[in-house]
């Protein structure tokens, strides 16, 4: 269940929270990949609130802050060294069509909404090309959840083709939940478990750009599967794709414990 993205909120549940345990514990999680630096993630260890994301996998460091208020995610803040210095994503909530709009600060840079289902998941992704009004041709990505709260397929449809994607998961904690990558919802962030397996199938429909064109339907597949080694409390702390011996990642926590807003040793 995705636990940050609602437009509703128990704010009894959250008061109760911070008062009877008296800390908050902050999750810090570094990951490498085949031993470089790849990602870093900052969460709520009691609720998975998303603080912060630290991404290398493009040669920079693309970073991400998440903003509240009253526990309530209002913006994402984000840093991209060569594509855009700064970006503020500000989050508008829709009660009455149960959905969020996302919209960005950069003219150049395009709004989304997330629709979501009545236990507050993240079922469309909408890109909103025409503002932020709904159209036929806004492209859309759409979930399927299973009854344990993973994305069990998506599906995108693009002016020129459409995309299916398919995922199991194995029965333990993800660490990644409630995150977002800027671009769209990557269904690693919107499901409980782990991903154990991913199956892509792309087709585009390609011009042979003549004046009266015809179009040939391209095709792309490829799936990937993925073991983990966990530690006492169920956290994943290696992954390797196994249809690969060259892709291994290692996870490693940390935490700092807050109480009353002075951190604790």
């Amino acid at each position: 269940m995705v636990i940050i993205l609602s437009c509703e909120q128990d704010r009894n549940t959250a008061d109760n929270t911070i008062e009877d345990n008296d800390t908050i514990t902050q999750v810090h999680l570094k990951i490498t990949r085949n031993s470089a630096p790849f990602e870093e993630y900052l969460y709520n260890e009691n609720n998975h609130q998303p603080f912060f994301k630290l991404d290398y996998d493009y040669g920079t460091k693309d970073s991400m802050v998440y903003l509240y208020e009253e526990d309530i995610l209002t913006s994402i803040h984000c840093y991209s060294p060569g594509r855009y210095e700064e970006n503020h994503f500000h989050l508008t909530y829709d009660t009455l069509r149960n959905a969020i709009i996302i919209e960005p600060e950069m003219h150049n840079e395009t709004p989304f909404r997330l629709y979501l289902n009545y236990d507050h998941q993240i079922e469309e992704f909408e890109i909103l090309w025409h503002g932020t009004e709904h159209y036929s041709d806004n492209p859309k990505y759409t979930y399927t959840y299973n009854s344990s709260g993973n994305v069990v397929k998506s599906h995108y449809d693009f002016p020129v083709g459409y995309q299916d994607e398919w995922f199991e998961y194995d029965n333990k904690i993800n660490p990644l939940l409630n995150f977002w990558d800027g671009n769209f919802i990557d269904p690693k962030f919107l499901s409980v478990n782990n991903m154990i397996y991913h199956r892509y199938y792309n087709v585009t429909y390609e011009s042979d750009g003549m004046e009266e064109p015809t179009y040939e339907a391209v095709v792309t597949e490829w799936e990937k599967r993925f073991e983990y080694d966990y530690n006492e409390v169920g956290l994943p702390i290696t992954k390797k794709e196994i249809t690969s011996d060259t892709v291994y990642y290692q996870y490693e926590y940390s935490t700092l414990q807050y109480s009353m807003g002075n951190q604790k040793k």
